[in-house]
């Protein structure tokens, strides 16, 4: 049962986005574009597991609700860049990027009278604005260079991206980080149909400030660093039969450190907030195969295969499970939130498709068309702990339509059978209890689309 009062998020987002392009010889061209992006947002969910019963806490049943998030922001970004293409294939490029802009957050978690009628605002949940008022300045300067070799076969190219940001919050010190990302690559054309290549690459999600609960943080607690990985790739992109075939292949593994994670503050209650806090490193490791094969003239089949092992490091503690004294002393949960050897939560082993679609003329001025596709995913887990599952699905879509030169008209079913599951769930550990998230994937849905080109 889900309170009335809830009524899931309120957003009213602009954006402006503007690109200048200017050609200064038939080799090099400069690029310039701007973008603004401004909003408000207020949300208001009921998280009671049974919104009639409601939760009991301090002597009374009640309604818990969480305004997360509520606030606005707005952002302006530039980039300009400067690019060299060679007739040889020769390709070399610089640029830089600077955006600022303003988040105003608030939220928390109330509670509010059993069953009432009265919709949810700061005010009636007994929530004052915090008026968290974060500035965030980021600074780069980027370049590619692609260098061909042995008549073009073979393909050096080497790209980096240098970042700079600053984070401000009334009453705290700045949150200053840089950080390089640094990315190469080489592709050989085995053959003219065929192509082998290997990657790799750094990435960053930068670090901040718990800008919630300023007043119970403990130092360390106040300011998280950067998420970081190293991704490896080796694959090859084949062309077979005069282009009726196509096969790719990839394997790869991923390395990270110091993950980002949610956990609740040392010092937290019943309406704190969590926050953000750095664990320990994770990886991954899989394959992926992809066919698309034109049977006939008009009909092609297409399949792909994922498979994915991603697991946290040894040694790599949950806090939060620690912080709400979850678990007892086992190898299924264990109390000092070792999860070393866990799956990564939301993370499904075996993802696949097939599907099919093609096309036949009507009459000389009308085609028809159809597509048929059937995706699956193998369960994930929920939490880091690895014992609540988010089950396996298959779902089915498909289109059928007609076109002409210039329109086109089609009916489409999502979930073509209906197909009930969770499509996500968020794990929320607290020292009072613990609570699942789920979020229902959307079932069947129809309709019509007519397209005009002019």
């Amino acid at each position: 049962m889900i309170d009335p009062r809830s009524y899931g998020l309120d957003s009213d987002t602009s954006v402006i986005r503007g690109h200048v392009s200017v050609n200064l010889t038939d080799q090099v061209t400069a690029d310039y574009q701007f973008g603004r992006v401004e909003g408000e947002v207020f949300s208001a969910g009921g998280v009671d597991r049974d919104a009639i019963g409601g939760t009991f806490f301090g002597g009374s049943n009640i309604n818990i609700f969480s305004l997360l998030p509520v606030g606005n922001f707005s952002y302006d970004s530039h980039e300009l860049r400067l690019q060299y293409e060679g007739s040889n294939g020769f390709y070399a490029m610089v640029g830089g990027f600077y955006q600022d802009g303003s988040d105003l957050e608030d939220g928390g978690n109330a509670f509010v009278p059993l069953l009432g009628t009265e919709p949810i605002t700061f005010a009636n949940a007994g929530l004052a604005p915090t008026s968290n008022f974060q500035v965030t300045t980021a600074k780069a300067i980027f370049g590619r260079i692609a260098v061909p070799l042995m008549d073009e076969r073979l393909t050096i190219e080497l790209e980096g991206r240098y970042t700079d940001e600053k984070k401000t919050l009334p009453t705290l010190p700045d949150y200053n980080d840089s950080y390089f990302t640094p990315r190469a690559s080489i592709d050989y054309k085995v053959s003219q149909n065929s192509l082998v290549y290997v990657s790799a690459a750094k990435g960053v999600k930068s670090g901040g400030i718990n800008t919630f609960n300023l007043n119970i943080l403990t130092p360390d607690e106040v300011f998280y660093g950067p998420d970081t990985n190293w991704t490896y790739e080796i694959g090859t992109k084949n062309v077979f039969m005069d282009g009726r075939v196509t096969l790719n292949a990839a394997l790869f593994y991923i390395d990270w450190s110091n993950l980002q994670l949610t956990t609740q503050p040392l010092n937290g209650t019943a309406t704190t907030r969590g926050i953000t806090t750095n664990i320990g490193g994770a990886s991954s490791k899989g394959a992926e195969l992809e066919i698309v094969a034109e049977v006939v003239d008009g009909f092609e089949l297409n399949a792909g295969l994922a498979y994915i092992d991603a697991t946290y490091d040894e040694g790599t503690i949950a806090q939060r499970v620690t912080r709400a004294n979850l678990c007892n002393l086992s190898a299924v949960c264990p109390a000092n939130g070792d999860i070393g050897g866990n799956e990564l939560q939301r993370t499904s082993k075996v993802q696949w498709n097939v599907g099919a679609s093609g096309e036949a003329p009507i009459n000389d001025a009308i085609d028809f068309f159809g597509r048929l596709d059937v995706a699956g995913q193998s369960k994930q887990f929920v939490s880091e702990v690895n014992v609540t599952t988010i089950q396996p699905r298959t779902l089915v879509n498909g289109r059928l339509g007609v076109r002409g030169d210039n329109w086109s008209a089609s009916i489409w079913a999502k979930n073509l059978f209906d197909q009930k599951y969770v499509s996500n769930a968020f794990f929320i550990a607290l020292p009072f209890g613990v609570d699942y998230v789920p979020t229902l994937g959307n079932r069947r849905r129809v309709g019509a689309t007519i397209t005009f080109d002019y």
